[in-house]
């Protein structure tokens, strides 16, 4: 799925060369513009990620690609669109933290009117979510993604491999939404 076209090359994270950011840039917007034109959606400038909508089944994917955004648009200088496109998904993660264990998530793309996934969350365990297929035909242990405030902190604040939000780390701005994700944890 998109997470996979995510993870599957690793070459972003190297900060010392100036060009990857530009090709990691350009595969975030072209995966972003891919998850917006698939579901039908138009993202806002308040809502980049969101697009103002509640969380679906793509709201992990939509959280990770956020972040991965951010940090391209931190490193490129263009901090005030590396913070909104922060906000955003935090701002994802804090609604999906309070959707009930076992809620439904559902698909907003007509291309999969009926695909559902289960919130399995489990807060005690450092605030992850995880999304679970709704229709019981994968067994319970299969997981189709999820959102997890840990992992997002420590990129976010101290993770070296993700040095591109190196210009942003002390912005007051993303140390508040650095304690509203710890807030999650």
């Amino acid at each position: 799925m998109i997470s996979e076209l995510i993870e599957g090359d690793i070459s972003w994270k190297n900060p010392q060369n100036p060009h990857d950011v530009n090709f990691a840039f350009w595969k975030n917007s072209l995966l972003l513009d891919f998850l917006h034109s698939f579901n039908d959606e138009k993202p806002t400038e308040d809502h980049p990620i969101g697009c103002g909508l509640e969380p679906d089944v793509f709201v992990g994917q939509r959280i990770q690609l956020g972040q991965l955004r951010s940090c391209c648009f931190a490193t490129l200088g263009r901090t005030d669109e590396a913070i909104r496109v922060l906000e955003d998904a935090v701002s994802l993660m804090e609604q999906v933290s309070v959707i009930p264990n076992g809620a439904i998530l559902y698909s907003r793309s007509p291309a999969l009117p009926t695909f559902q996934l289960r919130i399995d969350s489990a807060p005690e365990v450092t605030g992850n979510v995880f999304l679970k297929y709704a229709d019981d035909t994968k067994p319970d242990y299969t997981v189709a993604g999820g959102v997890f405030p840990e992992i997002f902190y420590e990129r976010l604040m101290t993770d070296k491999r993700w040095a591109w939000f190196n210009p942003i780390r002390n912005d007051e701005r993303v140390l508040a939404l650095a304690e509203r994700v710890k807030k999650l944890i």
